[in-house]
């Protein structure tokens, strides 16, 4: 939860501050602008909050994808969207199009921006979270470079279990004992040095114990949905978020809400159609129920 209202918090504030500068900039560059207030324009932002989130959502479970392309699909739909109101209800002119074009130009580079807050917030322990790690001797040292101490990822190693120097009964009571450990919601897999089948051998048994499990870093192996990369700048290889979003309850109530939202939305739209329809059977029928 604290992640979640950090991330919605972090994107607000930069959809509000990109707003306000393609606002300024068309006051400044165009001549004689009908101007219009802040607040005018305002719903892009939250068109394009609930466009990411709702993207984010529903390719959790769908597809292998990272935040930068979610950033970008919200922005181009976010910006065919706001063109296509305009278009219907006549209300585009140049100064409200340069607003709505540098607007999105200016999301383009959310990734950048989104990267390096986060990389900073992340340092702070209260954002910080406890990993359990399930690797080989190979895949060791390979965890122990991607999750330094103060790592910009916001996971910090509380325990390491290496599968090469325990049995296998061994290996899987240190299992049980870190999940039942409350501090591990997160488990962390590099055992690159064993059979591929052995990484879905374990991971299977985690799953269902764990908020989010991270592969490292064999991508061309896996073939999994229901995840999505981590993005790094410092680290030639890229690893592999698998996340079981049925224990996030900030998940679900997401899809709750778009649930009720959507099926408000629909029965809206198609109501008059669906009382066309009523009418048109009542009239064929002259009003007999029994016909």
């Amino acid at each position: 939860m604290p992640f979640f209202i950090f991330k919605f918090i972090l994107f607000f504030s930069l959809l509000c501050s990109n707003l306000f500068i393609a606002i300024l900039s068309a006051s400044f560059f165009i001549d004689n602008p009908s101007y219009h207030n802040f607040l005018h324009y305002s719903p892009q932002v939250f068109l394009y909050l609930i466009m990411y989130f709702y993207y984010n959502l529903m390719t959790l479970r769908m597809v292998t994808t990272n935040e930068t392309y979610l950033i970008l699909k919200s922005n181009v739909m976010t910006l065919v969207a706001t063109f296509v109101v305009l278009t219907v209800f006549k209300l585009s002119d140049d100064y409200s199009r340069f607003i709505i074009i540098l607007f999105a130009l200016l999301n383009s580079l959310m990734p950048i921006v989104v990267y390096l807050v986060k990389r900073s917030v992340m340092r702070y322990g209260f954002m910080r979270k406890d990993a359990f790690v399930l690797c080989d001797d190979e895949g060791l040292e390979n965890v122990q470079n991607w999750f330094k101490q103060d790592n910009a990822f916001g996971f910090d190693l509380g325990a390491i279990i290496n599968i090469s120097r325990l049995s296998k009964d061994e290996v899987m009571e240190k299992i049980a004992l870190c999940i039942n450990d409350e501090r591990f919601d997160i488990a962390i897999i590099d055992i690159g040095g064993q059979s591929i089948y052995k990484t879905y051998f374990y991971i299977d048994r985690i799953q269902h114990h764990v908020k989010k499990i991270i592969v490292l870093p064999q991508l061309s192996k896996l073939h999994m949905l229901n995840g999505e990369f981590i993005n790094s700048i410092n680290h030639k290889g890229m690893a592999f978020f698998i996340k079981n979003n049925l224990l996030n309850p900030v998940d679900i109530l997401v899809k709750k809400v778009f649930d009720v939202l959507f099926s408000l939305l629909f029965i809206v739209c198609f109501l008059p159609f669906f009382a066309f329809l009523y009418i048109l059977v009542y009239i064929d029928t002259k009003g007999n129920k029994s016909a």
